[in-house]
This record gives structure tokens, sequence and C-alpha cells, in this order.
């Protein structure tokens, strides 16, 4: 049995790293306009939805939820659109060009019909994968994931009883505190399913009311990411640009370029670096 979902489609990655593996926290980071987005779909949709598809008998499940804060829900599935085109048709296309934005380009008529024969597919991409495009807020995702936690499981206190979910939402301290006390541990209702909560990306996130945005990812970060894996096993991704000052190119003083300088790093992350 897989006890992680494998690296299909980076076969060499899985024996140096392992796959992607439940109850566990990953942080993509790069400088700007260098492919983090496009690297993270790669290894944390295109890769999981592809094992799904290719291994029926697998006893894992998936199911992952895309906010993206950056681009529409739209604009997502037509850049997996362009993924599947190389894929299986070996059509390097661009999802600009296949929406014949440019001056002088239409799309060719049989890219259109490749392009339409992924209709069901699509469906069945967007049954693994929602993309959320709506929520900004470090609330309202956390809210999100943990309205699905809800829906797919319960919380048993230390005798095994079964909890009302209610008793933690409830706007009265005492039986909301008296709740969370008596938690002893939560139980999904699909051990096998493997929930990857992904965020693009941290910077853009809307801080709540009295929040600045240092506030905003701090808290996303050690309380709502971490109660997201500790509290129900799922794997947040997020993704995160390291600073503007990071991107500078430094050279030695016989003008050679100090390549260890714009490599990416923890104490160079954007906006919040704990």
């Amino acid at each position: 049995k897989d006890t992680c979902i494998p690296w299909i489609l980076l076969p060499e990655l899985g024996k140096v790293v392992p796959g992607i593996e439940q109850e566990k926290y990953y942080l993509v980071t790069a400088n700007s306009k260098v492919g983090k987005t496009k690297l993270a779909d790669f290894m944390f949709v295109y890769n999981p939805y592809e094992y799904i598809r290719t291994t029926p008998n697998s006893n894992l499940k998936v199911k992952i939820f895309y906010f993206s804060l950056e681009v529409s829900k739209e604009e997502k599935l037509r850049q997996y659109i362009s993924y599947r085109l190389f894929k299986d048709h070996g059509i390097t296309i661009s999802p600009e060009k296949f929406m014949s934005m440019f001056q002088d380009y239409i799309l060719d008529d049989k890219i259109e019909k490749l392009i339409d024969n992924y209709e069901e597919e699509i469906i069945e991409f967007e049954s693994i994968v929602t993309i959320i495009d709506n929520i900004r807020n470090p609330f309202g995702i956390y809210k999100y994931v943990r309205d699905y936690a809800y829906s797919h499981g319960h919380y048993v206190d230390i005798n095994g009883n079964k909890m009302d979910h209610n008793d933690f939402s409830s706007h009265n301290d005492d039986i909301r505190n008296k709740a969370l006390k008596s938690v002893h541990k939560y139980i999904a209702d699909d051990p096998s399913e493997h929930v990857l909560i992904i965020t693009d990306h941290l910077s853009l996130l809307q801080p709540e009311k009295g929040e600045d945005l240092w506030s905003a990812m701090f808290k996303f970060s050690s309380d709502y990411c971490l109660s997201m894996r500790d509290r129900w096993r799922y794997t947040p991704i997020n993704i995160q640009q390291q600073a503007a000052d990071q991107e500078k190119e430094q050279f030695t003083f016989k003008g050679d370029s100090i390549v260890e300088k714009i490599r990416p790093k923890p104490d160079g992350l954007a906006d919040c670096k704990l």
C-alpha cells in the first residue's frame, strides 16, 4: 500500500524526497516571476490528480482545496488544459493563445477540437480539485476548510463519545471552552483521504478588521494552518514570495555574481518571516 502520494510525474525525485505526506506543512518559495505557482501546481495539484487517475486501485483518496488569491478559477482551469495539451499531444500553447488574445492570431480548429474533448475530464478534475477564488481572508479560508472537516468526520471525547460540532463554534464561551477541553481526537469518515489545502499566495491575504498583512499571515500560518494539520491531519501548502531585496543580484569585488545571495532562504521571506 502507498503510505503517501508518490511523485509519479517526477519518479526520480521520490528516491530523495518522500511523496506528499499526510499531516505535513509545505512551503513553496522563490523570487517573483520564476515559476513558484507553476511548480506548486505541478507537484501538488497535477501530480496527485494524475496519481488518482492512473491508480484506480490505490488505497488512497485525494481532495484538494485550492485558494487562488491571484487569478480566477477560470484561469486556473485554462492553465490545466494547457498542461494537458502538452502532456497528451506535445502541444505547447499558453492559456492566452487558446483564448485568441494576441493580435493576428486565431486558435487553430484542430487545437480547439482537442480542447473541447477535455470537457468531461474537467468535470472529473473538479471533483477532486476545488478552486476557490472568492475567499481571501485567513478566517474565511479556515472556516471553509473547517466546514469540510465537520461534514466529513467528527470529534470524540476521551470515552469515545461523539461530540457536537456546534459546540465548538458556539457564541457561548462556556460551551465552546468545555467542548475544546473535552476533545480527545478527530476521526475522519474516510481515513484514507488525503486533504491538501493550497493557498497562492500569502502576501495577497486580506487582513481581518484591525489587522495588518504581517498579522494576517502570521495568524494564518501559526494558528489556522497548524490547526488544519494537527486537528484534522490535513496538508497545508502555502506559496510565499521572497522579499524584493532578496532578488537583487550581488557581486564580488571581481564582478562575479554571488549566486548564494539570491538563493531563496527563510530569512528572505516577504512580508512575514515567521
